[in-house]
């Protein structure tokens, strides 16, 4: 890929991070999660705005250290929608080039059909906090 307007027009190839991506796309090490811990931030009832947070990754994982989550992203057109819901799904992993040709074809149609050109998604998370009722009493 190459953009003459972007790192002076080098091109830049989406291969050499995709095993990196594949392999931690929503399943970052927990050390990941421990060196942000670490560093006092994401914790115990503090504020976090999560720029660009695309499907939700740091929020989904984190809420259970008790921060308070906002997650925000820029509007989404069909095509990038279609490229996020790709990856982050992971489709294609167990398709054969048919089956991801028809998975294309069929999301891409779904897209046109349904979505505007350019769109929001709101990610809603709803976390239950459930305690257990002692059934004797403690003097």
């Amino acid at each position: 890929m190459q953009f003459s307007d972007i790192d002076n027009g080098k091109t830049f190839d989406w291969g050499n991070t995709s095993k990196d991506y594949a392999k931690y796309r929503d399943i970052y090490p927990d050390e990941f999660y421990q060196f942000i811990l670490g560093l006092g931030l994401c914790k115990d009832g503090q504020k976090v705005l999560d720029i660009g947070t695309g499907t939700g990754v740091l929020p989904r994982n984190m809420h259970r250290y008790g921060a308070k989550w906002i997650g925000t992203d820029i509007p989404f057109t069909r095509e990038c929608w279609h490229g996020r819901m790709r990856a982050c799904r992971g489709v294609g992993a167990a398709m054969d080039e048919t089956q991801l040709h028809a998975w294309n074809e069929d999301h891409m149609q779904m897209l046109n059909e349904s979505a505007p050109e350019v769109f929001n998604v709101k990610h809603y998370v709803s976390v239950a906090e459930l305690q257990v009722k002692s059934k004797h009493k403690i003097h």
